[in-house]
């Protein structure tokens, strides 16, 4: 929300000679809205301050000035301190004086009372300087966690410290020259890291935790002391920074090779801020070595506002500092804003053909040709995207992996790269029943990254291993799995095994594939024709399951169902694991099933499995999902799919391997559907005197598979 920053030089005319440059330096802080700035020249100092107009109203202005002891104190400040009402009555009791009650104040008197051991009482996230006039003294301090940067420079007998790096560039002792090697530095995110530490060279960051202190003297150059004032614990972690950012470092150098290998131009689309801009450029001089050429479009948000409450961080692009790159890199950077409550709208103006080839960003008025950009965007919800922008692109909806897919990618794919990656090709190999036992019982995602991070998790245990020299070569089994990596989290799904009366097996799709969902039915008789439906079901499943209800009630006698009792007893419908939400248009089947089957006493096939919405008079409507559903009953190990008939074309999208080893019936009514999922069936009825059809054969279910077209032929 602030921004400071300064120089302390031991020539005074060289302060007074760079006022031009404090001034820009000054206006690359203030692009955060209605701004206040604050700039302090005096002899060897030059402090510069900027925040928003909205944050400490109450006469906190900075550079703030305080006389106190026989020294001048000058401080700007950026930050918030958690316990400044308990300094402020510490110091008042001490005999300051105060007019008013902002942080800033309460800061200042605390530097003047205490000094450098204030750090030990200041409670929040800050980064601040104070110069001592009289002692010719800069002091610098950063929050112990890092929430807020402070970066410096040493330029002769000059310190210049900024709170941005962009800030710290616009000072013309800085020249913008990009250190290769500190890339990894940019992607050091988190507690305790900033981005942009050591990419510029000879720019150092104060790191979380510690203080500096610059000191002019009278004779002799001046010393730059940084020390720690708090670390987390009494010893440095082991995988300290530097090697943190040598392994960093590897594997973006890594990153960029492969890429390498394409014979194309390469499109990247980053999202705004420094380290998107920084990570492009370098990697652009990788590819202009080798004759490539790289295109980057970095994304910001002209709705600060929003973004700002959202996420705690606001980005502050700055189109100046973008040309500099590309006069230092020669990078082809364009800076492309969006606006995030408008990002429909701006996108179908880049999309289309009529206005894309001249598109004008106004944020830094620079037009661009984007009639040869291939924009690929991603989304988990198609019904999201307005309509006029859906009807400008080419949708391709990709379903999840299914459980033999995810098997081929991890044996030819995943494992050979890390093996490469661990170094121990030849000496760990995986069976068959490992990648499926992982694949079953410790990964449920729709993608295989989660695979991948846990196949690496086991050569990491066998690393260990041969490092040890318990063993020279690892073979991984599926019975090693739980000395590895310990139980399976992912427990086999609740299903009728064993032809139970009242629970049948439903199918179902979500996010991260096909699962199985079975539906229990009890009844109790002597009740009052209540029915109760549990198991966190949409309301498109309790309509279902009052159809199935209604179906039960007209064909009762068929099956055996003594009609007065259905008046007299209650029905309890279950769907299991009750804290998952389910809804859908699939289970109408499944719920009649469950139902006929605890009403008459007949049991449910327990190698069935079945998906199908029914209408009022008992026909099968065609669902969605059948290829993740068939897998689900796959995994299951279940025999027989129960499909309804207009689903028959979707076969040719079902695994091969699926199709070997399940019977697909295809269904068009209820009665077929009983008919081939109870164990027992009753016989027709004389008021029904229509058997129920006899389901086709699972070579009538399955399509033939199709021929190759000929060239020119549509298909």
């Amino acid at each position: 929300m602030c921004g400071i920053a300064g120089q302390i030089s031991a020539d005074p005319n060289k302060i007074a000679a760079n006022y031009p440059a404090y001034c820009r330096m000054q206006k690359s802080l203030a692009r955060r809205g209605p701004d206040q700035r604050g700039m302090y020249l005096h002899g060897h100092a030059a402090l510069i301050h900027a925040r928003l107009a909205v944050v400490d109203l109450e006469n906190g202005c900075q550079p703030m000035v305080l006389d106190q002891g026989g020294e001048k104190y000058i401080l700007v400040y950026n930050g918030e301190l958690y316990n400044a009402p308990e300094l402020h009555a510490q110091l008042a009791a001490l005999g300051h004086r105060f007019v008013s009650h902002s942080d800033t104040e309460v800061l200042l008197h605390a530097f003047a009372q205490w000094g450098p051991d204030c750090l030990e009482k200041l409670n929040g996230i800050f980064a601040f300087a104070v110069w001592q006039q009289r002692a010719q003294k800069l002091f610098l301090a950063r929050d112990r966690i890092g929430v807020k940067p402070l970066f410096y420079a040493l330029r002769g007998d000059s310190l210049i410290f900024a709170s941005e790096l962009k800030t710290l560039l616009c000072h013309p002792e800085i020249p913008p020259q990009v250190d290769a090697h500190g890339l990894a530095d940019v992607l050091l995110l988190g507690p305790g890291r900033t981005p942009g530490c050591g990419v510029f060279r000879n720019v150092q960051e104060l790191k979380p935790g510690c203080c500096a202190e610059y000191t002019v003297p009278q004779v002799g150059a001046p010393r730059l002391t940084v020390r720690r004032y708090w670390q987390l614990t009494d010893h440095e972690h082991p995988d300290d920074f530097t090697h943190t950012a040598a392994k960093v470092r590897d594997l973006v150098m890594d990153a960029v090779t492969r890429q390498l290998v394409s014979d194309v131009p390469v499109a990247t689309f980053l999202s705004g801020g420094l380290d998107s801009s920084l990570i492009s450029a370098i990697a652009d001089s990788h590819f202009t070595a080798r004759g490539k050429t790289l295109q980057t479009f970095s994304v910001g948000y002209q709705d600060n506002k929003k973004y700002f409450h959202a996420t705690h961080f606001q980005p502050s692009p700055d189109a100046p500092y973008i040309r500099t790159m590309n006069q230092f890199l020669n990078a082809q950077h364009t800076w492309v804003t969006l606006d995030s409550e408008a990002l429909a709208a701006a996108l179908l103006e880049a999309l289309d053909p009529e206005q894309n080839t001249t598109f004008n960003d106004h944020f830094i008025d620079m037009p661009f040709d984007l009639s040869h950009v291939l924009f690929i965007t991603t989304a988990n919800d198609l019904s999201a995207i307005p309509g006029p922008l859906r009807d400008r692109m080419d949708v391709i909806e990709l379903p999840s992996y299914t459980r033999v897919e995810k098997y081929n990618i991890a044996r030819k794919h995943l494992v050979p790269k890390q093996l490469k990656a661990c170094g121990l090709a030849g000496k760990v190999t995986f069976s068959q029943s490992a990648l499926y036992g992982i694949i079953d019982g410790y990964t449920r995602e729709a993608g295989v990254r989660t695979l991948e991070r846990t196949i690496t998790s086991v050569l990491r245990k066998c690393a260990r291993k041969i490092a040890s020299g318990e063993a020279e070569n690892v073979s991984v089994t599926g019975s090693s799995l739980e000395e590895l990596l310990g139980p399976r989290f992912v427990k086999p799904d609740f299903l009728n095994r064993t032809n139970a009366i009242g629970i049948a097996n439903g199918l179902a799709w979500t996010s991260i594939g096909g699962e199985t969902l079975p539906i229990e039915v009890q009844v109790m008789d002597n009740g009052s024709g209540k029915v109760t439906v549990t198991g966190s079901l949409g309301d498109v499943m309790k309509e279902s399951a009052q159809l199935a209800i209604t179906y039960v009630r007209v064909h009762a006698e068929e099956y055996g169902i003594d009609p007065e009792r259905l008046k007299k007893c209650d029905l309890h419908i279950h769907a299991p694991e009750g804290a998952v939400p389910k809804d859908g248009p699939s289970a109408g089947v499944t719920l009649t099933t469950a139902l006929v089957s605890c009403l008459s006493g007949i049991p449910v096939r327990g190698d069935v499995a079945m998906t199908g919405e029914i209408t009022l008079h008992g026909n099968v409507l065609p669902i969605g999902g059948l290829r993740e559903k068939s897998m689900a009953a796959y995994r299951e190990g279940m025999k027989t799919v129960l499909i309804p008939k207009d689903n028959v074309p979707d076969l040719y999208e079902v695994d091969d391997e699926v199709k070997k080893n399940l019977t697909f019936l295809p269904m068009s009514d209820l009665a077929q559907v009983l008919n081939a999922a109870l164990l027992k069936p009753k016989s027709v009825s004389a008021r029904h005197p229509h058997p129920a059809k006899k389901a086709k054969s699972v070579e009538a279910a399955i399509p033939p598979t199709p021929e190759k077209p000929k060239p020119g032929a549509v298909c």
